[in-house]
């Protein structure tokens, strides 16, 4: 409705301004006195419908300088304002709003689909959240709410991991899958992570390259973990060897 609008708004204008052309142009008679000009009259201004097929090179700029340089030699006080006044207002403040409006078209969309894509999104996790608790009672075993490393790695060794779980996870193992879902490193997962952790994985639309380098950045913070807690072992090995100072 806005672009129909908008285009109805410029034909509005060129209307006026081919107006304004005929009593400015064509009903000079002293203008017109010159033939070179008086054929470009009759070519481009001679009627209404002319005038606006002519002032339509206006909104694109199409070769217009051989429509209103000859008029405006002969006439430049006049002619010089109305085409001066005609591409200001039809070949740059009209054409940046159509411009504006179908921008403005474009975004909304993408917003509109965003905002779909989203309901989609929702209706898709409501669906997925039984299965998820489902298969997350399946893994605790010992009911405590509660799933470790070995619990997950025993679910996966025993063959009951779901179809597809490890693509739809983008994971390799229920090792990988344990690792991508402990986010804060604990080596427990509660019911609660587990569900969201699933549903973000699931849902989500990440790269491989970025699953890649977020799977690296894990590892490598399992590596500084591990050589924090040895450098504590050897800062407590270096103080039982170090020798007691001498009186």
């Amino acid at each position: 409705e806005t672009i129909i609008s908008t285009f109805m708004l410029l034909f509005i204008v060129l209307y006026v301004f081919g107006v304004m052309g005929l009593e400015l142009i064509t009903k000079d008679e002293e203008l017109r006195k010159d033939p070179e000009i008086d054929a470009l009259v009759v070519d481009s201004f001679s009627s209404i419908p002319l005038a606006m097929m002519t002032l339509v090179r206006f909104v694109t700029m199409d070769s217009i300088s051989v429509i209103y340089a000859p008029l405006i030699q002969a006439k430049a006080l006049v002619l010089g304002l109305y085409f001066g006044l005609l591409i200001c207002v039809v070949s740059i403040s009209l054409m940046n709003l159509v411009t504006a409006v179908m921008v403005e078209g474009a975004l909304e969309h993408a917003r509109q689909e965003k905002e779909d894509d989203a309901k989609l999104a929702k209706a898709r996790a409501k669906q997925m959240v039984p299965e998820i608790v489902h298969l997350f009672d399946q893994i605790d075993v010992d009911g405590s709410g509660e799933v470790d490393l070995k619990e997950m790695a025993k679910f996966g060794e025993d063959g009951l991991v779901p179809d597809r779980l490890f693509e739809k996870a983008s994971v390799d193992s229920m090792s990988d899958l344990f690792d991508n879902l402990d986010v804060d490193g604990s080596g427990i997962i509660t019911r609660y992570e587990f569900i969201e952790g699933l549903l973000n994985l699931f849902l989500r639309d990440v790269p491989v390259s970025a699953q890649m380098t977020m799977k690296m950045i894990r590892q490598v913070r399992a590596d500084v973990s591990r050589l924090q807690t040895n450098l504590q072992e050897l800062d407590k090995t270096v103080d039982v060897l170090r020798p007691f100072p001498t009186i």
